[in-house]
């Protein structure tokens, strides 16, 4: 859904980026008024709970959302809803599996097993049948 009210946003403002920066200053406005409703305090620690200094890559969740959400507006009109977030889908899918089985991010290791690999092949099998079915 997300995707195809962007793709709409586009076309009224005439701009990729601009209904990009749109999307994400109306989240971030709901996301303040969401964290001042539980919280009660606008804050945003520098510092984890040790007092070590967080890693400035944790920070980087922002650029990649601009990347995914202006990728999404801009392939939209060619393959369509359903096949764009699919393929999106399966590509968050891949780096999952990756970030579990090399413990990226010092996350806890998690093999790749035969479960995961039927999410990849039926994700695929999905792609290959909206494609050309």
């Amino acid at each position: 859904m997300q995707t195809a009210i962007n793709g709409m946003l586009r076309i009224a403002t005439g701009s990729l980026l601009g209904a990009t920066f749109i999307s994400f200053f109306v989240g971030v406005i709901i996301l303040i008024i969401l964290i001042l409703i539980t919280q009660r305090r606008l804050e945003f620690p520098l510092y984890d709970i040790q007092k070590n200094r967080i890693p400035i890559w944790v920070y980087m969740g922002g650029i990649f959302g601009i990347f995914i959400v202006s990728g999404n507006i801009l392939l939209l009109p060619v393959p369509g809803s359903v096949l764009t977030t699919m393929v999106f889908l399966l590509g968050q899918k891949i780096m999952a599996l990756a970030i579990d089985q090399f413990e990226i991010f010092n996350l806890q290791k998690r093999k790749i097993d035969s479960r995961r690999i039927a999410a990849l092949v039926l994700t695929t099998i999905g792609i290959i049948f909206v494609k050309f079915l």
